[in-house]
Formats: structure tokens, sequence, C-alpha cells
């Protein structure tokens, strides 16, 4: 069983290397939802369901609860840009 530390570690890795760095038509919750879920982590909304909604907005962030069956939760935190180009800078990290 991997460390709190060691999962936080290799979910960041995978965010990073599947979001950050390029610009994206959307804000890309799957890739992200993804990248958390292969490590049995959960993105869960304030009731402890699992998360279910939408970005919206030129600018914003939000922070949403991860919950994993042995260890403590951790939060994905995501903030967004949309570029005169029309496509949005995305940063993503969970601590």
């Amino acid at each position: 069983m991997a460390t709190r530390t060691t999962t936080r570690n290799r979910i960041n890795r995978a965010i990073g290397n599947a979001v950050d760095g390029t610009y994206h038509d959307d804000i890309p919750m799957d890739e992200i939802f993804d990248c958390i879920t292969a490590h049995d982590g959960t993105p869960v909304q304030e009731d402890g369901t699992p998360w279910s909604g939408f970005m919206c907005g030129a600018d914003g962030r939000a922070t949403i609860e991860v919950t994993f069956p042995t260890m403590k939760s951790m939060f994905v935190h995501i903030s967004w840009h949309k570029m005169e180009s029309g496509r949005f800078e995305v940063v993503t990290y969970i601590s």
C-alpha cells in the first residue's frame, strides 16, 4: 500500500502529464478525474456522493474533496483562465 505522500505525488505527476502545459478547448474534468480514480481516489460533493457537475466561466477556481478507501481525504484544486484565443489554460494539483 502506498503512503499518502506517495499517492499524492503520483496523482500530481499524472495530472501534470495529462493536463498541465497545454491549452484546452474546455476544462478537462474527465482527464483530471481519470488521474485521480486510477489511484483509488473518488472526487466527492459536500454530501459525500461522487462529484457531479461542470465548471463554467472565463476565469475561476474550484476545490473538490477526494476520498480514498484506506487514507485521509485530499483536495484537488483546479483553476482556469480562458484566453483571447478561446482556449483554456488550466492548472491543477492535489494536496
